[in-house]
């Protein structure tokens, strides 16, 4: 075993450039694969955190099956402020309505909440990009989503008229416009939650409730607790509110796959052919080496150990690039555009290297196996005459 050992690496470092361009290949594959998965654990991250932070809280209520609202609203907030490890809960009621702007007319779905217990539920009003958030004490002011902001060519400062389900029509002032970047949010307008109850006749009623817990690990426990207090309506957490996030899980999975494949075989067919060469240039010498004893498996082994040398340099060399650009691409996100929101952070972790490590590890193996096989399978007399 030394003796292989000793022979693999005297070989494998004795062409410098032949080593280099090998180790480029394999540690290119590790290289690429590590800031993909960085990035996507970073949107998939970022993705669930904005839903709770601006969407569902850790826990959401909604109204039974075939009811319209959860009624009782202000017993309801009651019992779960008085429940240990909630920091906040907030009732939002909604409708459908049509928004007007000149000749510009768009639906969209309307939100009443109160200002001050959303703050303390969810972040919503610091995604104000334009203007400012609603207070509790505001009337006739709405916040748009950036998404019907646009459709609708409306700045803040501007009105818009809002035709609610209930047929009732009126001008709103434009207070602010914020971007979540959640396509649902940001077509939505947002207004107090009493002047939409009075709107809709639907004091004390709510179609949902948020609940933000102090940790977020104690979700399926209150869950849980939070049904034993005989609360009418259906309980969720976070991760059954979010199903667009787990199909776009999914579906990056898939993608992800496959250019995991393809980073395979772009490395395999890279090693294989470059290990192929060099054994082509040492006809000669492995057949002196097999000329004084070596036996086929000794030279199989060989340069198998060459590869495997080649595999780990590249390897190490790929994971300190992966991790170094899956390190500044967390600390410098990529901006989508010039709202805090649209930007893309990738998730470090040293973690990220290890299943890209040992897949191209495996790979180069693979792609040495054939030139080994040859190697090993080389005839004496032709090999010591050749060249």
């Amino acid at each position: 075993m030394n003796a292989i050992l000793f022979l693999a690496v005297k070989d494998a470092f004795k062409d410098k450039k032949t080593f280099l361009l090998i180790s480029i290949a394999v540690g290119a594959g590790v290289a690429i694969m590590i800031p993909m998965q960085g990035l996507f654990d970073g949107v998939i991250n970022n993705l669930y955190e904005t839903t709770i932070d601006v969407a569902t809280g850790h826990i959401t209520i909604h109204p039974e099956e075939e009811q319209k609202f959860i009624e009782n609203i202000d017993g309801i907030e009651r019992k779960l402020r008085l429940l240990p490890q909630v920091k906040g809960v907030s009732a939002r009621l909604t409708d459908q309505a049509v928004l007007t702007r000149k000749e510009k007319i768009r639906p969209s779905p309307l939100v009443g909440l109160t200002p001050s217990d959303e703050r303390g539920t969810t972040k919503i009003s610091e995604r104000v990009v334009n203007g400012k958030f609603l207070s509790d004490t505001d009337r006739k002011e709405v916040v748009l989503g950036s998404v019907l902001a646009e459709d609708l060519k409306v700045d803040t400062g501007e009105s818009v008229t809002i035709t609610f389900s209930s047929g009732l029509k009126d001008e709103y002032h434009v207070k602010g416009i914020l971007k979540t970047g959640i396509g649902s949010l940001d077509s939505g307008a947002y207004l107090n939650k009493k002047e939409l109850e009075d709107t809709l006749d639907a004091k004390n009623r709510a179609s949902q409730i948020i609940v933000r817990l102090e940790d977020i690990q104690l979700t399926e426990k209150y869950k849980v607790l939070i049904m034993q207090q005989g609360i009418n309506g259906k309980v969720r957490t976070w991760e059954e509110e979010a199903v667009y996030v787990k199909r776009l899980k999914s579906n990056w999975v898939f993608i992800s796959n496959m250019f995991i494949i393809l980073s395979l075989v772009a490395a395999s067919v890279s090693v294989g052919v470059l290990m192929y060469t060099r054994v082509e240039h040492k006809i000669r010498e492995i057949g002196i080496m097999k000329a004084i004893g070596a036996r086929n498996s000794f030279v199989l082994n060989v340069i198998l150990t060459e590869s495997l040398i080649f595999g780990i340099t590249g390897v190490i060399l790929g994971s300190l690039m992966g991790l170094s650009i899956t390190k500044y691409w967390e600390i410098h996100p990529i901006a989508l555009s010039t709202a805090e929101s649209s930007v893309i952070s990738a998730s470090f972790s040293f973690y990220l290297a290890l299943a890209p490590s040992i897949i191209i590890l495996f790979a180069t193996l693979l792609a040495g196996l054939y030139p080994a096989w040859i190697a090993s399978r080389i005839n004496i007399i032709k090999a010591i005459w050749h060249g």
